[in-house]
């Protein structure tokens, strides 16, 4: 069958699958999903569903290897079917109506043959619905149940509410929410369901509460006793008979005296804080999740006695592989201290003494240090004091391994490697030292290697030293290092002339002042312009290749094993120069007794060009414009008839050049 709850989902009960159903499912139209629910008490087919007024469902008759007078009532709220009054007839096939009065009207069926009798179910006479909801809290020995009440009541007012448990069937009765189920065991799981009942009867019963376990705080410990320390006592006992059904989570033990607590998880427990010489008694409670049970009877009582306190005002001040450490003296709780030790932090390096201050020894430099004192009295030693400030032992360093120096101009550059040991305490600066024999020069300081001395006298031979220092003092010095000459370039050339030639120019210069500490091995002259060179060990050097008619300046520095000295200033500037080069393209015209005879300018090699001069041959002719600069001159003096050639040289300051070709012939008339 398929009945619409009142809910909008659709209950589907029994029917037939190789055999009749027990089984229903609730299809939910929103979802389109369906979902177990509550079984049927009998297997139906055949049978008849109706809604009923309270929301519940009514399964009647139906089949399940013989026709059944079984009726069931479904709770949605619970999804459970409970039992319901049965036919007064067995039917199959039957019809169900609900009526506006909320009874159900069964007709007709089959029973063996087609029925015509009738019957009517009253909804209002049933047993009430199961509550829900329910819930349980524990408390000692018992819990408190709260619930739901019933969605239906059966049509007859609720009388009361049973509760049970589950173990034991422990039950409490009720007139409502919530019922109070005493009689329970500590610290055993319980769960409890719910019925409730009306003048019809006791319907089913609800879904079982969540679990809880009752318990109660524990009970007293017993055998109680202590033994008493140094300001502490150690106190022991027997676990409570009943621990209150948790398990106990912890114990606390308190003085008489003063109310000291200590706290812990089983026996002993030692308290700690107490005065020395004062009695004490002590009580011990055990606590579980659900809180602090009594005490338990008092111990026996006893006193401690202590061994002296810690001394204070520790202070510790660094030496050589050692520390004095001072400090104030403790109370000595009434016996007198026989004498007092000191531990060192690293190692635990230990050093006694009657009083303060004491000397601890063996330490080692460079490493951090603090130190606590103990008192010893007859009764023991006491607490340590508290550490120290921190020192570091210390001496002056060792001396550096000395390197290399290395010379430069006016300077040397010391290299070297730091102590095996700095003492300890790091190193703030290296000293370097001069020597030159056994005369001490100014010293020089740095942070490390390398280090320049600067200040020395070039040429000059020079040995050094090293020492390191920190804050202790100044250590050994290193052995002598490597003798080494400071030397620089050499000074610049002074007094440079030059004189011009062809082609060339002879440089003089007076040699630098200083030679930079090493001998000079060369000069090189340089002119300007075109950087031409030239280089010699003397001071007068040619420097060929330059350009005729073009000035120059020279400069000249002076080198020496170190490097290239500066440059000296330019010399006044000169201009190389050589004999005019042959005219050109001599030609000649003859006149009565003369010819004139025309060419062209040659180069003039770096000189003006002061004059040309025109010859006849056969010779014989006189040139009347011998000397002048013009290119157009006038032989006379010659012989008509006679043919002559002609050749022409130039003059400039340095002297006349070569004559040039010959003109073609040609014979004055």
């Amino acid at each position: 069958t398929a009945t619409l709850l009142a809910n909008g989902q659709v209950l589907v009960a029994g029917g037939y699958n190789g055999g009749v159903l027990l089984d229903c499912e609730i299809f939910n139209p929103s979802t389109g999903a369906w979902a177990e629910s509550g079984s049927l008490i009998t297997a139906h087919e055949y049978q008849t569903a109706t809604l009923l007024p309270s929301g519940q469902a009514l399964v009647a008759g139906g089949y399940s290897g013989g026709i059944l007078f079984d009726s069931e009532i479904y709770d949605p709220s619970t999804g459970v079917w409970t039992e319901t009054g049965s036919l007064i007839t067995a039917r199959e096939y039957q019809t169900a109506t609900l009526l506006p009065s909320g009874q159900v009207l069964v007709a007709g069926g089959y029973n063996g043959d087609v029925l015509s009798s009738c019957e009517i179910f009253d909804s209002s006479d049933m047993a009430p619905g199961a509550p829900t909801g329910v819930s349980a809290k524990a408390g000692n020995a018992q819990a408190k149940v709260s619930f739901t009440p019933p969605a239906v009541n059966g049509g007859n007012a609720i009388t009361g509410y049973t509760v049970t448990s589950n173990p034991g069937g422990i039950t409490a009765t009720g007139l409502g929410s919530p019922i109070i189920v005493s009689g329970l065991s500590n610290g055993a799981s319980y769960t409890f369901t719910v019925t409730a009942t009306n003048q019809i009867g006791t319907g089913p019963a609800s879904t079982p509460s969540n679990k809880v376990t009752p318990a109660t705080v524990p009970d007293a410990p017993t055998g109680v006793t202590a033994t008493a320390g140094n300001a502490q006592a150690t106190v022991s006992f027997t676990a409570p008979a009943s621990n209150g059904g948790y398990a106990i989570t912890g114990y606390t033990v308190k003085s008489n005296s003063g109310g000291v607590k200590a706290e812990g998880h089983a026996s002993p427990i030692t308290v700690k804080g107490l005065r020395n010489v004062t009695d004490y008694t002590f009580t011990v409670t055990a606590t579980n999740k659900i809180g602090t049970g009594p005490a338990s009877s008092p111990s026996n009582s006893v006193m401690p006695l202590g061994a002296p306190g810690a001394p204070t005002g520790v202070s510790a001040a660094a030496g050589n592989a050692e520390a004095t450490v001072s400090f104030r003296l403790p109370a000595n709780d009434g016996s007198t201290i026989t004498g007092y030790t000191v531990t060192s932090n690293p190692g635990s390096i230990t050093a006694t003494g009657l009083g303060s201050p004491i000397i601890v020894s063996g330490l080692t430099n460079g490493t951090a240090y603090t130190f606590t004192v103990k008192a010893t009295n007859a009764i023991g030693t006491g607490p340590a004091s508290s550490h120290s400030n921190s020192v570091t032992p210390a001496t002056i360093p060792d001396a550096p391994a000395i390197g290399t120096a290395i010379s430069g101009d006016a300077e040397a550059t010391v290299s070297f490697t730091a102590p095996a040991s700095n003492g300890g305490d790091p190193i703030t600066s290296y000293i370097v030292t001069p020597y030159i024999g056994t005369s001490v020069g100014k010293t020089t300081s740095g942070p490390r290697s390398p280090i320049t001395v600067k200040g020395l006298t070039n040429g000059v031979s020079y040995s050094f030293t090293v020492t390191a220092t920190n804050k202790i003092g100044t250590g050994p010095a290193s052995m002598l290092s490597n003798e080494v000459t400071p030397v620089t370039v050499p000074g610049a050339p002074t007094g440079v002339t030059a004189t011009a030639g062809a082609a060339e120019a002879t440089v003089s210069f007076t040699a630098p002042a200083s030679n930079g500490g090493s001998p000079i091995t060369s000069y090189t002259v340089t002119s300007s312009p075109g950087g031409k060179t030239a280089s010699g060990a003397d001071s007068t050097i040619t420097v060929t290749g330059l350009t005729n008619g073009t000035a120059y300046t020279f400069t000249v520095r002076a080198t020496n094993a170190f490097g290239n000295g500066p440059w000296s200033s330019h010399s006044k500037s000169v201009t190389p120069a050589t004999t005019p080069g042959a005219p050109l393209d001599v030609k000649a015209k003859a006149g009565n007794a003369e010819a004139t005879v025309s060419f062209k300018a040659p180069a003039s090699n770096g000189s003006a060009i002061t004059g040309y001069t025109v010859a006849s041959n056969p010779s014989g002719g006189v040139d009347a414009n011998a000397g002048k600069t013009s290119t157009t001159h006038i032989v006379k003096g010659l012989i008509n008839g006679t043919a002559y050639t002609f050749t022409v040289t130039a003059t400039n300051k340095t002297g006349t050049g070569p004559a040039s070709t010959s003109s073609s012939p040609v014979t004055p008339q």
